[in-house]
């Protein structure tokens, strides 16, 4: 590191239930208890804070509500919000979450004389609208640094943007103790219902499965526009009794540690986040391996079941195992864990420090 007092603000457009956000906090929390170095956390939207943050960080939020103004208007006040409030903090760094965003604060902190890094946390290659698919490759190549979060982000960085900085470096997990663990006859899934993480295959998967297993449970977290289609096709599938659906909680711990096995039926990743906590947390896991993340957790048969995108049945065939061999699913979760160790926050941390830290020049800072 540069010195032994050091800034990094950091940048999100709101911290409500989500991967990204999670991690932002993650890090946030990390940063935090290190000595001599001061963290601040920018957010773009007043209130709807889901997660905790250690009063060690300082937050900066609008006095306005975003949602009450017109598009315009809250774009020429949230730039000049950022830029002002990076005037009042004067970060060393500055490390700017999403692929809508990371362009806007670019702009926003140009010839303030800060080291800025930016993250796409999405699927690789995701369009992000036709305006953003134009700039956003320019106004990243004038970042300090890009930071991916796997080989393919990587590679997919380096080709549209040609940056001669680019580093991979995946999310970070806590690493629970489960030598006291009891496990119950659970099927986890965590995400946000969405389209694209297909929690409706899974509810086909477990009703086909279900009969001769009545004694195991389907447990969803999160919420989302597809949450009520999902419900209705459990009230419909006559399975009502056998899956719970629990909605966002910031005790999420609580059913990892209870469930034996997490199935993830998502086919679009930036990273999984959720996945590489069922690891943590010693699930036997199973997942779609879409293009990007369950591939770089999941060595297929080692430390968890990785299945061809979108193959309904090969899924249901490989969890139907996983319930039926207690043998393959308890290696699997002792491998799991052990492999999440890895993607500890303080390594990841430390990895994410280091990179914003040792850069001793600002040439693209236009």
């Amino acid at each position: 590191m540069k010195s032994k007092s050091d800034k990094i603000a950091l940048v999100i457009s709101s911290l409500k239930p989500g991967g990204m956000e999670r991690v932002m906090v993650e890090l946030a929390e990390y940063f935090g208890a290190i000595e001599n170095l001061e963290v601040s956390l920018i957010v773009f939207t007043k209130g709807n804070i889901f997660y905790r943050i250690p009063e060690s960080i300082r937050v900066y939020t609008p006095e306005f509500e975003i949602a009450s103004i017109n598009r315009l208007a809250a774009l020429l006040k949230t730039f000049f919000f950022l830029r002002k409030t990076l005037k009042k903090i004067k970060p060393n760094a500055l490390l700017s979450f999403g692929g809508k965003y990371n362009s806007f604060v670019l702009l926003a902190s140009a010839y303030l004389g800060i080291n800025r890094f930016i993250s796409d946390r999405s699927r690789p290659g995701i369009s992000y609208g036709k305006f953003l698919d134009i700039i956003n490759p320019y106004l990243y190549k004038k970042s300090s640094g890009i930071i991916t979060q796997t080989a393919l982000a990587q590679e997919v960085a380096l080709l549209t943007t040609s940056h001669t900085n680019i580093k991979t470096i995946p999310n970070p997990v806590r690493i629970p103790d489960i030598s006291q663990t009891q496990r119950e006859k659970i099927i986890l899934n965590v995400g946000r219902f969405v389209q694209t993480k297909r929690q409706i295959d899974l509810v086909h998967i477990f009703s086909n499965i279900l009969i001769g297993h009545e004694d195991w449970q389907l447990v969803f977290i999160g919420d989302g526009p597809e949450l009520e289609n999902v419900k209705n096709e459990v009230t419909y599938l006559g399975i009502k009794e056998s899956v719970t659906f629990v909605g966002n909680v910031s005790h999420v711990d609580e059913y990892y540690k209870r469930s034996s096995i997490f199935a993830f039926t998502s086919i679009s990743e930036g990273f999984p986040n959720a996945l590489l906590e069922g690891l943590a947390y010693g699930l036997a896991c199973i997942s779609f391996d879409c293009s990007a993340g369950p591939a770089d957790l999941i060595a297929n048969n080692d430390n968890g079941l990785l299945v061809n995108e979108g193959d309904i049945r090969e899924f249901e065939e490989k969890l139907r195992e996983l319930i039926n061999n207690t043998e393959k699913r308890l290696n699997l979760q002792m491998k799991g864990h052990s492999s999440a160790k890895k993607y500890s926050i303080e390594i990841i941390g430390r990895s994410f420090l280091n990179f914003m830290l040792e850069i001793d020049s600002n040439e693209n800072n236009y």
